[in-house]
């Protein structure tokens, strides 16, 4: 055939796409489906260059994605659950994922991604969904990698579900604090490590935080008492130390607590007489030392009370008998504690077969 060598070598066909406009060769190639494209990055140098190009990117993917939803709500904003090409977001290049936040994602209020079984990490072209993002939803996955910065610029984000993943690293300065709208974060059943981040403290409207099953260190910000409207705060299964902060006493909306198996030593802090509507508390497995407060019996509307596991001493308080509403009481394993409580436990047949169950005795 004319114009094709015998060897197998260069084509007049090749010359020619070498030599066309940048426009006409990104034409040509944005027709292959985004999912295939990049494993032909060989295909020519051309080809090559246009997967590098933002505009190709886009180009590409708006050939192939399905027209998006409807709008969801009178705003034009809409929600996106999973279809073949979300995995595209996690995976590709660095361009096609910005791509994608343009072409597919620029209006959505609610991207729900849970149990996806996605790979890759959160790309940082995240940011581009900064102007309609209100909740995020990627847990169950298989997602690794950093938290990235960008999530700062989320400033509408009031959700953000990442747990059961396995990313890891700290959590990036001057992020989350940054999102002062957020009301619900879940980071926990992931390999996070470092600091809490103290600046969390800024986000006033949060009423759950869920970091279990990390490993994070160091010490509990005493930032993190301007959290008045906090309900449920789990940091269960880290590495954390120091004393529990008295400013967590102005945790007023307090419900759960759940601090168990970490490093948290020092006396139970006084400043717990104030959480009002705390139900749970879960202090197992650390090293607190002291006697159990008075502030902290006088919460008789805790249902469920673990404090096994530490080094506290003194006697069992007979204000325990008040607590009507417990089914979970544990506070065997502190060596220290004396065996014998008074008679008077005995008026609370719920609190009275816990305590024997653990080994302790009446006079």
């Amino acid at each position: 055939m004319a114009g094709v060598e015998d060897d197998g070598g260069s084509t007049e066909g090749a010359d020619t796409l070498s030599q066309a406009p940048t426009e006409i060769v990104q034409d040509i190639f944005a027709w292959l489906d985004p999912r295939e494209a990049a494993r032909h990055r060989r295909l020519s140098a051309r080809f090559g260059e246009c997967l590098s190009n933002l505009h190709f990117a886009q180009l590409c993917l708006s050939r192939h994605l399905a027209p998006s939803p409807n709008p969801a709500d009178p705003n034009g904003k809409s929600a996106q659950g999973v279809d073949g090409l979300h995995a595209l977001f996690f995976t590709l290049p660095s361009n096609f994922q910005h791509a994608y936040a343009l072409v597919r994602l620029s209006h959505t209020s609610t991207l729900a991604l849970s149990r996806s079984n996605l790979l890759g990490s959160i790309p940082p072209a995240i940011a581009n969904l900064s102007n309609s993002l209100v909740s995020l939803s990627l847990d169950h996955n298989n997602l690794s990698g950093s938290i990235p910065k960008e999530l700062a610029s989320l400033a509408l984000i009031d959700s953000i579900n990442l747990s059961n993943n396995a990313l890891s690293g700290p959590i990036p300065s001057d992020t989350l604090g940054a999102l002062t709208r957020l009301k619900f974060l879940y980071l926990d059943s992931n390999r996070l490590s470092g600091q809490l981040p103290a600046d969390l403290g800024a986000c006033r409207l949060l009423k759950k935080v869920h970091l279990d099953h990390n490993m994070f260190d160091g010490a509990l910000p005493p930032e993190w008492g301007a959290l008045a409207v906090l309900d449920s705060l789990g940091l269960s299964h880290n590495q954390l130390g120091g004393p529990i902060p008295d400013s967590w006493g102005s945790m007023k909306g307090l419900k759960i607590l759940k601090l168990s198996h970490n490093e948290i030593a020092g006396a139970l802090p006084t400043s717990f007489s104030d959480l009002t509507r705390l139900h749970g508390l879960f202090l197992n497995n650390n090293r607190l030392s002291g006697e159990i407060p008075p502030a902290l019996v006088s919460l008789t509307q805790i249902y469920q009370l673990n404090l096994a596991s530490n080094s506290l001493s003194g006697s069992v308080p007979v204000g325990l008998k008040d607590f009507t509403r417990i089914n979970l009481l544990h506070l065997g394993e502190n060596p220290a504690m004396e065996r014998v409580v008074d008679a008077a436990l005995r008026e609370n047949d719920a609190v009275w077969h816990f305590l024997m169950e653990q080994g302790f005795r009446s006079q």
